[in-house]
């Protein structure tokens, strides 16, 4: 999902046909490998949940208020809630829905993270650039 990332950052069309290829290859073996977590942010990326199941899959809520308060309680769902928010921007940026976007990378910048997560310095500078962007 980095890799698409990239490929929505930088424009560039084959790497987020790369990164969409490898995904679906993934998700085509149905292994045990998509149950725990991030095996749902996959099943999320192809559609199969939408935003509140991610959430209950992640946070164990279907509700971002909720997930934001049991974020603040405990490490693991806080680092679910960070890549949730994090992907959700980066849907958001190649849907062109800036201000959406803005959004969900500073709730991902705004959770505190107790572990050194490149998903959370990604949406930090994307939070960062946004608000240059549209301030």
């Amino acid at each position: 999902m980095i890799l698409y990332y990239y490929g929505v950052r930088l424009g560039r069309a084959s790497i987020v046909e790369n990164a969409w290829q490898w995904l679906g290859r993934v998700l085509e073996r149905r292994q045990w490998r998509l149950k725990p977590w991030p095996g749902p942010l996959v099943r999320w990326f192809f559609g199969e949940l939408d935003d509140s199941e991610i959430l209950v899959e992640g946070c164990g809520t279907s509700s971002m208020e909720n997930a934001l308060k049991a974020a603040r309680m405990d490490v693991l769902t806080r680092r679910h809630l960070i890549e949730f928010c994090f992907h959700r921007g980066v849907r958001a940026v190649r849907e062109g829905e800036w201000s959406q976007s803005q959004e969900f990378f500073e709730r991902a910048m705004l959770l505190q993270n107790t572990l050194v997560d490149l998903v959370w310095y990604l949406a930090k500078l994307e939070a960062s650039l946004a608000s240059r962007t549209n301030g």
